[in-house]
């Protein structure tokens, strides 16, 4: 699955289509973003190379990174950005696999925001691309972290 434009189902459907768009994304991000020496290093990269733009209402689209790069100029929304992060992230070795994918929102059922991170030497650090600033995160009433593994 190159690209992904799919009517929204459920949260669960979109973090299935989501993990499938991370590993479709491991070749190009292993052949095409450079090695680093820190999350926050990688953070600044892809921020300098992407832009937030809205899915189309009703629509949750779903771009591989070489989708978001090569075919809309780094234009993507929170979940897209989330790929991102977590295939630059796989890429990058053995320190870089203990990820965390953040769902926040104003109620426990839907969340209206996602989110990267990392447990990187022992510490947590928020890799949100809609944010400014490496381990920022905007504050919502309810967040759930979950581990993410492929």
């Amino acid at each position: 699955m190159k690209t992904g434009r799919l009517p929204y189902k459920s949260l669960n459907d979109t973090l299935k289509a989501l993990k499938v768009q991370v590993i479709d994304s491991l070749d190009y991000a292993g052949n095409n973003i450079p090695a680093f020496n820190n999350p926050e290093e990688l953070f600044y990269y892809l921020k300098d190379r992407t832009k937030f733009k809205h899915d189309p209402k009703n629509v949750e689209y779903l771009q591989t990174l070489q989708t978001l790069f090569e075919e809309h100029n780094g234009k993507g929304d929170c979940d897209c950005f989330v790929i991102a992060v977590l295939a630059c992230c796989l890429v990058q070795g053995a320190g870089w696999k203990n990820l965390i994918v953040t769902l926040a929102g104003r109620d426990k059922i839907a969340p209206v925001h996602i989110w990267s991170g990392i447990n990187w030497q022992g510490n947590y650090y928020a890799m949100d691309l809609t944010q400014t600033d490496f381990d920022s995160e905007r504050k919502y009433p309810y967040t759930q972290n979950l581990k993410f593994k492929i």
